[in-house]
């Protein structure tokens, strides 16, 4: 697979970026996780492959010279596919955008462990991203694993949402740690759509029951199940 370290940056300035409601770049290609029914380990492998922070941090440094503010979606199809490199870039990125008042409002998606490693999670929330996709796809340890979706299921063959998530009678605050919260209550049936936190429209699973959210202490990080209309969910 080729190295993405080596690629140039992208043409930023030949889009009419007004028009946009969105921009994207992209840290890393592949995941580590081999999911039955998902094609990105045999487009981009199962060795995440990673951009270098400078070079990184030179693509924000573009789109911020040519004047863009607001939403921008890093593209990875797990952006913690590579922890290592990802825990190095997001105190850089941190720094960076709290030298510029936070131009940029990011989301990305990433695999349900995320929710295990509050150090991410915390960095995440820090370098300002508000917002992660997640696959869920089911409640059932079963179906888990017959999907070999086995990130999904936690240490005592339960399924994470559930074993990790709260009571959905309850209201309750943001989480004292990270973890998946209660269910999002504004998704309804199948097919039935909500509006994230950048206005983005979200279309529930027809077999999915339940909705989690996975937070840091000021409840600023979401990790939302359900899958983005446009795109496709997290790992």
């Amino acid at each position: 697979k080729p190295a993405i370290s080596k690629a140039p940056l992208p043409r930023y300035d030949l889009l009419r970026l007004r028009r946009y409601n969105s921009m994207a770049l992209q840290f890393s290609r592949g995941c580590p996780f081999d999911c039955e029914f998902c094609d990105i380990t045999k487009l981009y492998g199962r060795v995440p492959r990673t951009k270098d922070t400078e070079q990184m941090l030179g693509e924000f440094e573009l789109l911020y010279h040519l004047g863009w503010r607001g939403s921008l979606f890093l593209v990875d199809d797990n952006f913690i596919g590579n922890k290592r490199d990802a825990l190095r870039l997001l105190p850089r990125l941190r720094e960076w955008q709290g030298q510029r008042g936070y131009p940029f409002s990011l989301f990305t998606e990433a695999s349900m462990n995320l929710a295990q490693v509050p150090e991410l999670l915390e960095s995440m929330s820090a370098a300002g991203f508000d917002m992660v996709f997640m696959g869920i796809e089911s409640p059932n340890p079963d179906t888990l694993l017959a999907t070999n979706k086995k990130q999904n299921i936690d240490r005592s063959g339960r399924s994470a949402l559930r074993s990790r998530g709260r009571d959905p009678t309850r209201d309750g605050g943001a989480a004292d740690s990270p973890q998946v919260h209660r269910p999002l209550r504004a998704l309804g049936a199948g097919g039935a759509t909500a509006r994230g936190v950048h206005g983005r429209q979200y279309r529930r699973d027809p077999e999915l029951r339940t909705v989690a959210t996975a937070r840091t202490a000021d409840g600023r990080v979401q990790a939302r199940g359900g899958c983005p209309v446009r795109s496709g969910g997290g790992a």
